[in-house]
């Protein structure tokens, strides 16, 4: 079977460094396309909420889920 393209999870846990290395390396053996995803979840609105949260409330968690994510950012390695 040959591999052409590979998916890597990316975030800004301490282990992703080692999950992007290894996907480098196996995508290198491979001659395959690598691509860094990094997974945005939306608001955990409360199931027993009837009311939507607060607008400040919402833009505070993008604020943060933003700053996660350029630290997430890997860039080309070519």
């Amino acid at each position: 079977m040959t591999i052409k393209d590979i998916q890597v999870h990316v975030d800004n846990d301490a282990i992703c460094s080692k999950r992007v290395e290894v996907a480098v390396d196996l995508a290198a053996s491979f001659d395959a396309h690598l691509t860094g995803v990094h997974i945005r979840r939306p608001f955990p609105f409360p199931a027993y909420s009837m009311m939507p949260t607060s607008g400040d409330v919402v833009e505070v968690y993008h604020n943060i889920l933003d700053d996660q994510e350029s630290k997430a950012r890997v860039k080309p390695l070519f």
